[in-house]
């Protein structure tokens, strides 16, 4: 039985741990990174569907390359360029990033295509230069993050059917019709941060139709830099406008907050609960109020140093002071075969000094004297500092005590002569 039970234990962990890693292969999985200098490299890397990280090493055209299925990929650039025609290379796919490089329109309207028939989803682009705008079709969430988007002939950013855009920060400008324009079919763009130049063309693409219906769809402001009005008419709910020394619109939703000139009141000081600013446009959105003094508020337990005790505030602020009262405490009593040992200890705050060895006294009498400041068992504390018993100072044997060991030792010494007188006359009586 013994015998199974070891043989059991010898297979079945390594059997669990193989069927651990057949049943959660993803658990154990790492990023399989390519690095890649050509189209056919790069194309290559993209229908590889163990490679979810493609690093580019050189500038290349990837004109023609038509739609790429990127899922679960990141394509990092490395700083290079990436050049197409127009509408000949389109990124689709879920959970993407394309970050840290150029894409250039090749004199075509758009730069970058994301999205295409098959749909997208949670696109990420952050770090990227476009030279040319950027075209998203048919893409649920799309984050442009850190940006720089000069358009050509069209707009910075359009959105395309069923595309829904936000941008959290970068540039975006535009020559052409406008620097933003939008399908009016399930389309979104909510502008969270940036800086738009329209240089005197339109912001956003607007036109109205006959019916008096607007053709295109309107962008939903929280916050971001304008060169024109334009933009007061795009504020999301809650957001605020305000112009700054250069003339530029600037609108924020102050969703990030922090707090400034805060200072906390003391005992003695009044303090300040600070005011409230807007972290991303610097605007004071509520001023602080002043905190008062609260006053010293002392504890009930007693602090202490070697001379003295006293009742202590939060900020330090002592009351009470007052040197200890010391009294002698017998940790363990002096015989003829060991020393005792005794300690100092105040009667107020419970201090205690170090520990003293002191003689076992034959006479059995002890001193009753609790202040241990007096003179006992031949150790005395200085009066100004009490607890000093490191060096003790020994009381020097007095005149009256030698003088009375003298004579019990010459009363000895006779007794002892006298027994022996007696005793030699007893034998010569005997004899």
């Amino acid at each position: 039985m013994k015998r199974t039970i070891k043989l059991i234990k010898g297979w079945l962990l390594p059997l669990m741990i193989v069927l651990s890693i057949g049943s959660f292969p993803n658990v154990f999985a790492q990023d399989q990174t390519v690095n890649v200098s050509t189209p056919e490299e790069f194309v290559a890397a993209i229908n590889d569907a163990s490679k979810n990280i493609i690093y580019v090493d050189a500038d290349m055209d990837l004109s023609g390359a038509g739609v790429l299925e990127v899922s679960g990929r990141t394509i990092d650039l490395g700083g290079n360029t990436i050049y197409a025609n127009n509408f000949s290379l389109f990124f689709e796919g879920t959970d993407v990033t394309i970050k840290n490089g150029t894409f250039h329109a090749n004199g075509g309207s758009y730069a970058l295509f994301v999205g295409d028939e098959g749909g997208s989803d949670r696109v990420v682009v952050e770090d990227i230069t476009m030279v040319g705008g950027i075209n998203v079709y048919n893409s649920t969430d799309v984050t442009l993050r850190n940006v720089h988007i000069t358009g050509v002939q069209y707009y910075a950013v359009w959105c395309d059917e069923n595309a829904h855009v936000t941008i959290e920060s970068g540039y975006f400008t535009s020559p052409g019709a406008a620097v933003l324009g939008m399908s009016k079919t399930e389309t979104d763009l909510i502008i969270k941060g940036g800086t738009f130049e329209a240089n005197n063309h339109p912001l956003v693409l607007s036109e109205t139709l006959a019916s008096g219906e607007p053709k295109f769809g309107s962008p939903i402001i929280s916050a971001g830099s304008f060169d024109t009005a334009e933009a007061n008419q795009y504020m999301a709910d809650g957001a605020t406008s305000m112009e700054d020394e250069n003339g530029h619109i600037i609108i924020c939703d102050h969703r990030q907050t922090e707090i400034r000139n805060e200072k906390p009141a003391s005992c003695i000081e009044d303090g300040y609960s600070g005011d409230l600013y807007c972290a991303l446009c610097h605007t004071l959105l509520q001023s602080g109020k002043q905190i008062l003094a609260s006053g010293h508020h002392f504890d009930t337990l007693w602090h202490h140093d070697e001379s003295n005790h006293w009742h202590e505030c939060v900020c330090k602020e002592k009351r009470d002071v007052a040197a200890h009262t010391f009294e002698w405490i017998i940790d363990r009593d002096a015989s003829e075969t060991q020393t005792g040992i005794k300690h100092g200890e105040c009667r107020i705050c419970a201090y205690r000094t170090a520990d003293v060895e002191f003689a076992f006294d034959a006479s059995g009498e002890e001193n009753e004297d609790p202040d241990i400041s007096d003179k006992e068992d031949g150790i005395t504390t200085d009066q100004n500092h009490p607890n000093d018993t490191k060096n003790p100072i020994k009381d020097t044997p007095s005149t009256a005590n030698g003088y009375q060991t003298g004579i019990w030792v010459i009363s000895l010494l006779l007794a002892g002569a006298i027994l022996t007188a007696i005793t030699g006359k007893e034998k010569k009586k005997d004899q």
